[in-house]
């Protein structure tokens, strides 16, 4: 799959390749919000997903897109939410070793010297990495 463009091709591709691993979620009509917008508005009950986000699909696509070079060494997700559930879930469920690293904020605003303002996010990761992030292995 191309970064470029996704096509309508591709997202049948993608599809065809879950085939059972995800649900198929209702998508019901919502009478509430279609008489607020004035259009007909359709809601994704993705919440029954079986990690409860829409985040299933992509990265079950993802894993099953690495060729068996990459399944073997695993991936490594940035996340502390959805995307990451998604990755940790599907690969145990495919054997793919999955790390996830979680940024946390908790370090106190005032160790940083820039008058009370809190830093930039890539400023936080410079001044102390062995307190501003976590490394979560599951597989």
């Amino acid at each position: 799959i191309s970064c470029d463009m996704i096509t309508f091709d591709d997202v049948l591709a993608a599809r065809e390749r879950l085939g059972d691993a995800i649900y198929y979620s209702p998508c019901p009509h919502s009478v509430a919000l279609s008489q607020i917008t004035g259009s007909d508005i359709y809601c994704k009950m993705d919440y029954l997903q079986r990690t409860g986000s829409f985040k299933d699909r992509g990265a079950c696509n993802a894993l099953l897109l690495l060729d068996a070079a990459q399944q073997q060494r695993g991936v490594v997700a940035a996340s502390a939410g959805n995307h990451a559930l998604g990755l940790a879930y599907h690969g145990q469920r495919l054997c793919i070793p999955v790390m996830t690293i979680v940024l946390t904020w908790h370090v106190p605003w005032r160790r940083f010297p820039r008058k009370g303002k809190p830093p930039s996010r890539k400023r936080r990761l410079s001044i102390n990495p062995t307190r501003t992030f976590m490394i979560i292995y599951s597989s």
